[in-house]
């Protein structure tokens, strides 16, 4: 099996040089999309496909895949560095027959090239950066802990780094990483108690040369053009992040049916954020897991906090490859920290979904604290600055932060408050929409269920999530339980959905990684069982948003509301123009809500005709 390497970079040419230079040894072919005058300069002797582009057009990933004639392609960007370890597995790697992908373990490089930051939200942090060229659509992948170093932090300066921040909060307003808005990675400045860790010796001279023009070549850089070795040499003994392990199946674990250990365990997590960990995991039993659902018994990663004589679960996180017998895998488990701060234990452990959890788990005592991730933006000057650019009036934006302020608090959540997670305005026009008598639909079950049953709304809830709607259905009160119906539709496993268009309408297709293989057909067209003009209020905030949009639209009232949360997200806007203006006021609502940091925008169609 065959390895490319696949660059795009509008960086300065002696960079992209030293990077190729770096590489050519380990791969059999190298692909740079780049403009003219880096190309030039990189070009000969190096690159076996050169692709122009703008210098603002380095994103080409369908063009390098193109012109890729390897089995194998590994992706970087200017600044990206692969770790020694890992350029020297690429062919072992390359000879894996089942999966479509690896990702790979990213260290943000900061301070200098010598040290990364070691501590959330930099770590963990994995992309998927080695793929299989040939695939027809993304399937079982394995986490690699060989590092890919990454140099942006210091590749731009501070004020370049807030600008590139501020533009990437806007266009994804609602994403989070560690309790703050994923951009914040861009500015460490802005973090208290940052932790670095020092890049083992073995990369340290190479990262050093790729990034900085200054520093001369390590003694074993190879000549400009000079002919690959027919087999990477072999690495040394080496430790820490240096070393890449290949996991043998035959290698039988000895502690029953599983062996999980947490790597790198914290020992404070903030209330309500929501964290990665890394776990490891080791079949010790004598079946597969499978890493579908769909694939024979449902076997997951779960956690339970347990506080007071009591425990809480968790949602659920699949397996990204098949396990077999005796092989080991590395997870990354998304944990929603509690509500309240105090002691708690976490626990680890794998889930056979609805039969029992395996007990072989990790256990580990975690301080849960009151406070968010210490970003030192200050709160109130964030508000402001979001409501200036939504053009919200001073005395309006006044008399919304305080409802703002008050959703943060630690144990506020939809489900407590009783209300929709939409923006405030959306709340308020929604509230007055709806009464006694009103029927509802809604795509996604939660506070917007009590919101609108102790209106005297009927409600009907359409969801794929069963332990989440069992959870909203123990919270209604038994007076409004006769006027909730919960239609149940969980997605269909299928593997021609990654490669369709999440902003197609006829697509039944996720934008969530989560559901890349996964089909919601049957879940967008189960409103199709009312008769059209049955609801005063229909409700997407779900899963697969423009296909029930598409559904949607003939079954809301003359005079009634279609609700779409979200709605800034560009690939929503196909579907928001299959209603027309002449039979549709449209309004959106861009401003705060409750429980995030972030403004969003939910939009409300109504039907005028």
């Amino acid at each position: 099996m065959t390895v490319a390497l696949g660059l795009t970079s509008a960086g300065a040419p002696w960079r992209v040089r030293r990077m190729l230079e770096l590489c050519r040894p380990y791969v059999d072919e190298i692909v740079l999309v780049a403009p003219p005058e880096v190309l030039d300069h990189c070009a000969t002797g190096l690159v076996d496909h050169a692709l122009g582009c703008s210098a603002g057009g380095v994103a080409a990933g369908a063009r390098m895949r193109d012109a890729c004639g390897s089995d194998w392609l590994l992706c970087c960007e200017d600044g990206d560095v692969p770790g020694l370890a890992l350029l020297r597995a690429l062919r072992t790697l390359a000879g894996e027959r089942t999966l479509t992908h690896y990702r790979l373990a990213r260290r943000w490089l900061y301070g200098g090239s010598s040290a990364y930051l070691a501590c959330a939200p930099w770590r963990p942090d994995y992309e998927g950066q080695l793929v299989r060229v040939g695939a027809a659509a993304p399937g079982e992948s394995r986490l690699l802990e060989a590092a890919l170093y990454r140099g942006e932090l210091l590749l731009a300066g501070e004020q370049e780094r807030r600008r590139r921040a501020l533009a990437r909060e806007r266009a994804e307003p609602e994403a989070l990483r560690a309790g703050a808005p994923r951009a914040a990675v861009l500015v460490p400045e802005d973090w208290e108690g940052t932790e670095l860790a020092a890049v083992p010796a073995p990369d340290r001279a190479w990262v050093a040369y790729v990034l900085d023009e200054a520093v001369g070549p390590p003694p074993t850089v190879r000549a400009s053009g000079a002919a690959p070795p027919s087999a990477p040499p072999a690495a040394e003994a080496t430790t820490g992040e240096a070393q890449v392990t290949l996991v043998d199946p035959a290698a039988k674990a000895t502690t029953g049916e599983a062996r999980v250990t947490l790597v790198d365990p914290p020992a404070r997590i903030a209330a309500r954020v929501v964290r990665e960990l890394e776990v490891r995991v080791v079949n010790g039993g004598e079946r597969a897991w499978p890493w579908r659902p769909g694939d024979g018994s449902p076997l997951r990663l779960g956690y339970r906090w347990h506080a007071e004589g009591h425990a809480e679960e968790g949602p659920r996180t699949l397996f990204t490859e098949t396990v077999e017998p005796g092989a080991e895998t590395l997870a990354l488990l998304s944990v929603h920290a509690p509500v309240r701060a105090g002691r708690y234990v976490l626990e680890v452990d794998v889930v056979e979904e609805r039969v029992r959890w395996l007990g072989c788990g990790a256990r580990l005592e975690v301080e849960v604290s009151d406070h968010p991730a210490p970003v030192a933006v200050e709160r109130r000057n964030s508000y402001r600055r979001q409501a200036r650019a939504a053009g919200i009036a001073p005395r309006h934006a006044r008399r919304l932060y305080r409802r703002w302020a008050a959703s943060l608090c630690a144990d506020a959540t939809p489900l407590r408050d009783r209300r929709p997670w939409l923006t405030f305005s959306a709340i308020d026009a929604v509230g007055r929409a709806i009464g006694p008598d009103s029927r509802v639909c809604e795509y996604g079950a939660g506070g917007s269920t009590l919101f609108a049953l102790e209106r005297g709304a009927e409600v009907v809830t359409i969801d794929w999530d069963a332990d989440w709607s069992r959870r909203v259905g123990a919270a209604i009160s038994l007076q409004h339980r006769a006027a909730w119906t919960l239609e149940l539709v969980p997605p269909q496993a299928d593997g021609r959905a990654a490669a369709l268009d999440p902003s197609d309408p006829a697509a039944y297709v996720s934008a969530s990684p989560a559901f890349v293989n996964f089909a919601f057909d049957a879940y967008a067209a189960t409103i199709d069982r009312f008769e059209d003009g049955a609801f005063e209020l229909v409700l997407v905030a779900g899963r697969a948003r423009p296909s029930c949009v598409r559904h949607a639209l003939a079954k809301v009232a003359p005079g009634g509301l279609l609700v779409l949360d979200h709605s800034e997200r560009p690939w929503y806007e196909p579907a928001l123009a299959l209603a027309p203006a002449a039979s549709w006021a449209r309004t959106d609502h861009r401003g705060p809500g409750p429980y995030a940091e972030r403004f969003w925008q939910t939009t409300i169609l109504r039907r005028t005709s």
